[in-house]
């Protein structure tokens, strides 16, 4: 049998075990309170999902968006395989999903010119790219289905640009976004 280790604390002796636990459960809590679990579901999700106006690749990348199956640094870090930071020039945020596709600052480039896209192909200047249409293609503005089907095709290749770019980025070292978050 093997004997614990004892670390002498303020409030008396704590097993290398309990510490560990006491870690886990703080180092759990703080990632946790950065990555959401929430994730979309519903009818209108999954119509966009399986849209045939998108290709596979396309579709896979929305799929993984709306399952969170997306390997971010944060998802690593839970994984004790990084540091959970966004791997962009002078961006020192945790990436999450919502971080990859919508809140870093990086990104807010592509969804502006996406709103005046938007606002000329649809003649609505009321509608507004929301962080539910950036992730999930929820709320799409109002306009018939041809419009809709190439702003879905054009927010879809906007992520899958992003999602590109980030990996280059951390796999090939390539770019990395002169704009900081």
């Amino acid at each position: 049998m093997r004997e614990t280790l004892r670390i002498m604390s303020t409030v008396g002796d704590v097993s290398q075990s309990s510490a560990r636990d006491l870690y886990r459960a703080v180092f759990d809590e703080l990632v946790g309170q950065v990555q959401s679990n929430h994730f979309a579901s519903g009818p209108e999700v999954w119509r966009v999902v399986h849209s045939r106006s998108l290709d596979y690749r396309r579709r896979d990348l929305l799929w993984r968006i709306t399952h969170d199956a997306i390997v971010t640094n944060l998802k690593r870090l839970r994984w004790r395989l990084g540091d959970g930071i966004c791997p962009r020039t002078r961006c020192t945020k945790w990436e999450s999903v919502s971080h990859v596709f919508w809140q870093c600052d990086y990104v807010a480039l592509f969804w502006e010119w996406f709103q005046v896209l938007t606002d000329r192909l649809t003649l609505c200047n009321t509608w507004a790219v929301s962080q539910d249409y950036a992730l999930y293609v929820l709320s799409p503005p109002p306009c018939n289905t041809k419009v809709q089907d190439i702003l879905t095709f054009v927010s879809a290749s906007i992520k899958l640009a992003l999602w590109r770019d980030r990996c280059n980025i951390v796999f090939r070292g390539v770019g990395g976004g002169g704009e900081a978050c």
